[in-house]
């Protein structure tokens, strides 16, 4: 049976693009749920019985429980999750999705997920906009692994784009950050920019990460002619 009062607060928050308050408050409450810090969102391998659309918080995707390596990617608002398993048929969900900071998620069962579609233009028209931009985010990350397939060159090239247009460019992030920016492990993270600074690609001062004009130079040889 479809719920209208759901359909309708989708349809506004999917326009808005936007996780205001304003806009969880037309949905049930019985289709909004919260996910607390580490708390896993959806098992990989559990059978895709419901759909998943974030409008709070930043979750990671996982291939295997391994925190350090097995990232695939990182989301947030507004990502429908297990929407390619179903339009793909898929019976298993195909990742592990745990929440990186307290989330806010709208779960709604398959079955009523494909009525509602079906049943309404607007709101079919709305999820084919999110559907299109998760496949240019997901075509984007996949350009840059098979272009920069090292972490390294991942690296210097994330510091080539940022130093393009002002030097010396001081980077602001501690390392941590980076490395969930990156996408890299803490522990790689740091062996690279090792590397990097041995090579000349980046200078450490006072413990951040700067690139100056000498620094650009070398980068600017190594990475110009990548163009993601």
């Amino acid at each position: 049976m479809i719920n209208e009062k759901l359909t309708a607060g989708l349809i506004r928050l999917l326009k808005n693009h936007a996780p205001a308050e304003k806009y969880l408050a037309d949905l049930p409450n019985n289709f909004v749920h919260l996910y607390k810090k580490n708390e896993v969102i959806i098992n990989m391998h559990d059978s895709v019985d419901s759909i998943y659309i974030l409008v709070q918080g930043h979750a990671t995707v996982f291939g295997e429980l391994d925190h350090c390596n097995g990232i695939i990617s990182h989301i947030e608002p507004l990502e429908i999750l297990g929407l390619l398993e179903l339009l793909c048929s898929i019976e298993k969900y195909t990742a592990f999705v745990i929440a990186h900071t307290n989330c806010q998620v709208v779960k709604i069962p398959v079955s009523m997920f494909n009525e509602m579609i079906k049943s309404n233009s607007e709101l079919c028209y709305q999820v084919l906009l999110i559907l299109g931009k998760m496949t240019a985010i997901n075509m984007q990350e996949a350009a840059t692994k098979r272009l920069l397939p090292l972490p390294e060159d991942l690296i210097g090239y994330y510091f080539y784009l940022q130093s393009s247009s002002k030097r010396p460019y001081i980077c602001t992030y501690t390392r941590e950050q980076l490395s969930e920016i990156l996408n890299i492990n803490l522990r790689t993270l740091y062996r690279h920019l090792y590397s990097l600074k041995t090579k000349n690609f980046i200078s450490i001062t006072r413990g951040k990460i700067t690139i100056t004009d000498e620094n650009f130079k070398l980068l600017n040889k190594q990475y110009a002619d990548i163009v993601i």
